[in-house]
């Protein structure tokens, strides 16, 4: 218990608040500019807390941690450009949502999903951690591999109305990710003997063209009146009770989802917000409303998101097995102090535990203190002219393809990009699907793979394994489901003309 009250004594020092606000306010703001993430931000930052104490330096990388996968949802609803993956899926119904004016109210629930989802997963972070990490050491490749069928799967149905539009922007994004270096064999793909692509097509030009200059073209291209959005009401910030009640189903689920998809070592915040968001639209009595700019279906990616942060941690700290890139990187900032993830860890420095459980819960009120303040001021920019808007955001979009490499490629990527978002968006094809399958085609692929090296070339492996079984069950519903939907509907309507005749 006295190890406890230290804790709390050494997290609650001015400076120790100063150095998690700061880590909070450069996640955020890291976060809602494409092309630069959360991760890139802690590995610059990794060298100055070399000179920190371990506390310190621990406090201000956890401080950018869920700052960072908060940010990305704030560029998604006002620009209709995630800053990160896990963001795509807010761009479902943020951007339409900032489209009828209520940008403020999907910042505020944002920010409110978040940090909900934040506390649940480090509470369960705190309680059930040595019980999850044994759950998520039950993962092999064939389990991973199910899982992010699943994974694209639910996007592909639910991304569209037409589920064929929906399957081929997802083969769209699992081409691209194939382009470069073949992880086994080491041959060239996709790379025109261009030496630019070799270690394959970057995250941060990719995504300012598929979201950000596409949605450009579509303003400029589009009717004029597309270029004036409603004056943004930014009165009420907080969520109102009726709000809270709406979504508070979908930010516990949510919040479960993402913390168990969490605790998977590889999986991250990005499966768990297509999951969460799928799972909450396909429950929904109306899953036709989603992607209208409906409240919850933010609710549900920002909670599954930030509730993956507590979950990453649980095999970081418990097994030492990172659970996401950024936690791959903050093994670094334990082992320069010293320190090593790992069973031993809650034997020979638990005091350094209850200081991060403790930084951890400061650092949710933190970014939600900056996400609030955001959703005050930021809906601004929506009010200024469209004349000076639309050039500056081409601007900052060409910077951010820059600086995500320094590499002048990246700067025509992007434009291709976005010119193909452009035309494809013409023929109804969405574009989330395509960056979903951008991110989880190299672990389809690597799954796939080592699943029939274990099995000696067997598929069955895929089926006889109980959580594959699950998984691929799960898939079959999802992809059936809108097929039965559609019959069904089809069905009535055949009743309700018969029942005229008569």
């Amino acid at each position: 218990m006295d190890m406890i009250w230290n804790a709390i004594s050494q997290v609650f020092q001015p400076y120790m608040i100063l150095i998690i606000l700061l880590g909070n306010f450069i996640g955020v703001v890291v976060g809602a500019l494409p092309g630069i993430t959360g991760s890139m931000a802690i590995a610059i930052l990794l060298p100055l807390t070399f000179s920190m104490s371990a506390a310190e330096g621990l406090m201000l990388l956890l401080g950018i941690y869920p700052g960072g996968i908060f940010g990305g949802s704030i560029a998604a609803i006002l620009l209709n450009l995630p800053g990160d993956p896990p963001a795509v899926m807010t761009t479902l119904d943020g951007y339409p949502m900032a489209q009828k004016g209520e940008a403020g109210r999907a910042i505020g629930m944002a920010t409110t999903a978040s940090l909900l989802g934040s506390l649940f997963g480090i509470l369960c972070l705190i309680v059930i951690a040595p019980t999850l990490a044994k759950f998520a050491l039950k993962f092999g490749p064939p389990e991973y591999f199910m899982l992010c069928v699943f994974g694209l799967s639910s996007i592909a149905a639910v991304a569209t109305k037409d589920l064929t539009t929906g399957f081929v922007s997802c083969l769209i994004g699992l081409l691209i990710g194939e382009v470069g270096m073949d992880p086994v064999f080491s041959v060239q793909r996709f790379t025109f003997g261009q030496v630019d692509l070799l270690s394959g097509l970057p995250f941060g030009p990719l995504i300012i063209g598929l979201f950000g200059l596409a949605e450009l073209l579509r303003q400029v291209l589009g009717p004029m009146e597309t270029l004036h959005l409603r004056l943004q009401q930014i009165r009420k910030v907080f969520p109102s009770m009726k709000d809270l009640k709406t979504c508070m189903p979908a930010i516990l689920r949510g919040s479960v989802i993402g913390t168990i998809i969490g605790a998977l070592p590889g999986a991250g915040a990005t499966i768990a917000a297509i999951i969460s968001y799928n799972v909450t639209a396909g429950s929904d009595k109306n899953p036709e409303r989603f992607g209208t700019g409906v409240i919850e279906g933010i609710a549900a990616p920002e909670s599954a998101n930030n509730a993956s942060v507590g979950g990453a941690l649980i095999p970081l700290l418990t097994l030492g097995i990172p659970g996401s890139t950024i936690t791959a990187i903050l093994i670094g900032a334990f082992m320069v102090h010293d320190i090593y993830p790992g069973p031993l860890l809650f034997v020979d420095h638990l005091d350094i535990v209850y200081v991060i459980f403790i930084g951890l819960i400061v650092a949710s009120f933190g970014f939600a203190l900056f996400g609030f303040l955001s959703a005050r001021f930021a809906p601004l920019i929506l009010k200024a002219p469209p004349a000076i808007v639309t050039p500056l955001i081409a601007v900052f979009c060409l910077v951010g393809a820059y600086a995500s490499r320094e590499n002048p490629w990246d700067i025509g990527l992007a434009v291709f990009f976005g010119v193909f978002a452009y035309l494809i968006g013409e023929f109804g094809i969405p574009t989330p699907p395509i960056i979903l399958g951008y991110v989880l085609g190299p672990l389809v692929e690597t799954n796939f793979r080592s699943s029939l090296q274990l099995s000696g070339g067997s598929p069955m492996i895929f089926v006889t394994r109980p959580i594959c079984l699950v998984s691929l069950i799960l898939t079959i519903v999802i992809l059936l489901y809108p097929i039965w939907k559609a019959r069904l509907h089809k069905g009535i309507l055949s009743d309700r003309g018969s029942l005229d005749k008569l």
